[in-house]
């Protein structure tokens, strides 16, 4: 066990060393990177014996293969892949006083319209606030709710329909951002009212649910666009968003304790232990309790149920929410799926190791054909910010999110959005810079 996860993590080390060397830093080492971190901690939750000491009351393979992480690692390569072709050669300079003129008028709209969201999840913050960290964590793997959305259109719309909007469109404005910053096209308010936009709702929408992994994601996510544009910002740039990240990190570690506290306190267990786990569980995870232990595959219908339905009209629907499902899908399968897997284990569990394989390859051809042949820039790293939010969390597992119809749509809006930036701002009219 501990041999072959200690010569997986030299895997990804070395492979990391490489591409770093060739690479320098972009988007693309960065996320090799990441997920050797996640090795390295694979590694050592098993030798220190937090790993045993979290599963001892489940019944786990303890002998190890190589195969799973070298399927594994060729799915890693091949999801990673076309992030080496996400470059930014030149800066787009946006020097006609019109285009100047346009860009401000966007961002003021979307800067009014996306205020609307931010009060309403502080109002929804209120209405939770009556209830502790676990009792809200607890109502959200039920699927309860303390607001009825169904009910309300414009409870509904603002929650999921102004989420989506956030998703496409928030990428657009915070390249626009540092595209711009040099130029001082936008002002110092604006910029800062903007970022504020783009991390408080999701902040709030994480800290209503008791979210752990919502938040670190928040973070991690973020970092998409400093790497993107790493080596066109000046070094002042480079250090003012260093120390905003520090000070961001903050509340954000503060909050994550006492979630962590909470939770450790409630299951009478030790939150550092918690912690590590979180970390490093979805390596062994993939060996002891997924591969080759999968009795019945679930062919799309666990992770891809909303097209399943659509094209066939079947559906299979677990009562309980996030908790019956979990428990539903596990007697289904026999494999362990509350735990993390990673996103091989998961496509794992749908499709076994050829389709899983397939689906990974089919799905990195054509984000690397995509981004060879792109020719609208902000359009292109938006769509990317979604592959790399997919990424980040891949290391855990597949996310039930990036399964369901949810993503189409927002990939539906990236395009219509980046049109409509296009037309307005002159961007396919806007002169190239170094």
């Amino acid at each position: 066990m501990e041999i072959v996860l200690f010569a997986n993590m030299l895997l990804y080390i070395f492979t990391s060393i490489i591409i770093v060397r060739k690479y320098n830093l972009t988007v693309y080492s960065f996320m090799w990177i990441y997920f050797t971190i996640f090795a390295i901690m694979g590694f050592v939750v098993v030798i220190t014996g937090v790993y045993n000491d979290r599963f001892y009351s489940l019944r786990y393979n303890r002998h190890f293969s190589m195969v799973p992480y070298i399927l594994y690692y060729i799915c890693v390569w091949m999801l990673l892949y076309p992030f080496k072709y996400l470059k930014v050669p030149r800066t787009i300079g946006y020097t006609c006083r019109k285009h100047k003129e346009r860009i401000n008028q966007i961002l003021t709209v979307i800067g009014v319209l996306f205020t609307f969201y931010l009060l309403m999840k502080i109002y929804t913050l209120q209405e939770y606030s009556k209830y502790s960290l676990i009792e809200r964590r607890e109502m959200t793997v039920s699927g309860e709710s303390v607001i009825n959305r169904d009910n309300n259109f414009v409870f509904w719309f603002i929650d999921y329909g102004f989420e989506l909007l956030h998703t496409a469109i928030f990428p657009f404005v915070i390249s626009c951002i540092i595209i711009c910053y040099k130029k001082r096209i936008i002002s110092q308010n604006k910029i800062v009212y903007l970022l504020l936009l783009y991390f408080l709702p999701p902040f709030l929408k994480y800290l209503i649910a008791s979210n752990r992994a919502g938040l670190f994601f928040l973070v991690a996510n973020a970092s998409y666009f400093f790497f993107l544009f790493y080596k066109f910002m000046s070094k002042r740039l480079r250090k003012q968003i260093i120390k905003s990240s520090l000070l961001l990190l903050i509340p954000v570690s503060i909050l994550l304790m006492f979630i962590s506290l909470a939770r450790a306190e409630d299951k009478k267990s030790d939150a550092g232990v918690g912690a590590l786990s979180y970390f490093g569980e979805a390596f062994p995870n993939l060996n002891a309790f997924i591969y080759d232990q999968v009795g019945h595959y679930t062919y799309g219908m666990r992770l891809f149920s909303d097209y399943i339905n659509l094209f066939t009209g079947y559906s299979i629907k677990a009562d309980g929410g996030l908790g019956g499902y979990h428990q539903f899908w596990t007697k289904y399968t026999g494999a362990e799926i509350l735990v993390f897997k990673t996103f091989f284990g998961d496509l794992y569990i749908e499709f076994g190791t050829i389709g899983a394989v397939l689906f990974i390859a089919l799905f990195s051809a054509l984000l690397t054909t995509y981004v060879k042949k792109s020719k609208h820039p902000y359009t292109c790293y938006a769509i990317f910010f979604i592959l790399y939010s997919f990424a980040t969390n891949a290391v855990l597992d597949f996310g039930l999110v990036f399964g369901k119809m949810y993503i189409i749509r927002t990939v539906f809006f990236v395009f219509c959005f980046g049109y409509i930036w296009r037309k307005y701002t002159g961007e396919g009219n806007a002169k190239y810079i170094r």
